[in-house]
C-alpha cells in the first residue's frame, strides 16, 4: 500500500485584481445590516439571556450555510470578580478533516456598564458586535465558493487520481483523461481549511488584568492546546492554526 502523506500547506500568493473585485461584489451591506448585525445589538454579557440568544443566531446562521460547517460549542464556567459565570464560544470549521486551519476571531459578548443617563444599555456595536457580524457576512457571501472549494478536495480524493480515461482534479481543472499522479493524500488531513471562533468572556468585569479578561480566549486556547486534531493524531488543535 502506498503511504499517506498529508497535503503541505499552500504557499502564499497573490490574488488578481479582477478575483479581489469579485469577492467583494459577494458582500451585501443591506444583509450584513438587517441579517447578522441588527439581532447582535443587545445587551449580551456572559450567561444573560441576550447572550444566549446572540450565540444560538450566530450557530443557526451558520449552519443555515450550503458549506457546511461543523459548529461546536466550547462551554465552560470560570470564576470573576461576580462570581462563577457561565462562558460559551462558538467554533466553526469548513473541513473539520483539514491538517490545518486558517483562524479568524471575533468576541461577541458586551461589557458590563451601568445604564447611561437615558437608560440606554451599552450594546457594544464596534466592540465587538460589528466584527462578528461580518464574519457571518463572510460565510454567507463566499457560501458557494467555500462549498465549491471543499466538494473539490473531496472530488479529488475519490476520482482515481492519475488513471487512464478517469476524470482528473488538477488544480482547480476538471478533465478527461491521464493526468501526473501526484502523492496519495489523507483523506482526514489534508489541506487548509476556514475556521471561526466566536469568543465569549472577552471583557473584564473590573479593572483588565490577566486574571479578568479573555476568559474564552484562554479557556479555548487549554483546551485546543492538550486536545488531538483527530483520535490518535499526534498534532493538537491549537499547532494545526496557521500562525
Amino acid at each position: 500500500m502506498t503511504p499517506c502523506h498529508p497535503q503541505p500547506a499552500p504557499a502564499p500568493r497573490s490574488v488578481p485584481s479582477a478575483e479581489l473585485r469579485r469577492v467583494a461584489a459577494l458582500v451585501d451591506l443591506q444583509r450584513l445590516w438587517t441579517d447578522f448585525l441588527m439581532p447582535m445589538l443587545v445587551e449580551r454579557t456572559p450567561g444573560s439571556p441576550g447572550s444566549r440568544r446572540v450565540r444560538q443566531h450566530i450557530v443557526d446562521s451558520l449552519r443555515a450555510r450550503a458549506a457546511g460547517w461543523h459548529v461546536e460549542l466550547d462551554a465552560f464556567e470560570a470564576r470573576t470578580p461576580r462570581g462563577r459565570l457561565p462562558f460559551t464560544n462558538v467554533v466553526a470549521t469548513l473541513d473539520a478533516g483539514a491538517g490545518q486551519r486558517l483562524a479568524l476571531a471575533c468576541h461577541y459578548d458586551s461589557k458590563v456598564l451601568a445604564p447611561d443617563a437615558r437608560g440606554r444599555r451599552f450594546v457594544g456595536a464596534t466592540d465587538s458586535a460589528l466584527p462578528c457580524a461580518l464574519l457571518l457576512e463572510l460565510a454567507a457571501a463566499l457560501d458557494r465558493d467555500l462549498q465549491r472549494s471543499k466538494e473539490q478536495v473531496w472530488l479529488g480524493l475519490g476520482l482515481g487520481l492519475g488513471r487512464p480515461g478517469a476524470w482528473v482534479l488538477w488544480g482547480a481543472e476538471l478533465r478527461l483523461g491521464p493526468a501526473p499522479v501526484p502523492p496519495p493524500v489523507c483523506p482526514q488531513g489534508a489541506g487548509v481549511t476556514l475556521q471561526l471562533l466566536f469568543l465569549d468572556g472577552e471583557e473584564a468585569f473590573g479593572a483588565w488584568s490577566d486574571s479578568d479578561s479573555l476568559y474564552g480566549a484562554r479557556h479555548l486556547a487549554q483546551h485546543m492546546a492538550t486536545a488531538p486534531l483527530r483520535p490518535g493524531a499526534r498534532t493538537t488543535q491549537l499547532q494545526a492554526i496557521l500562525a
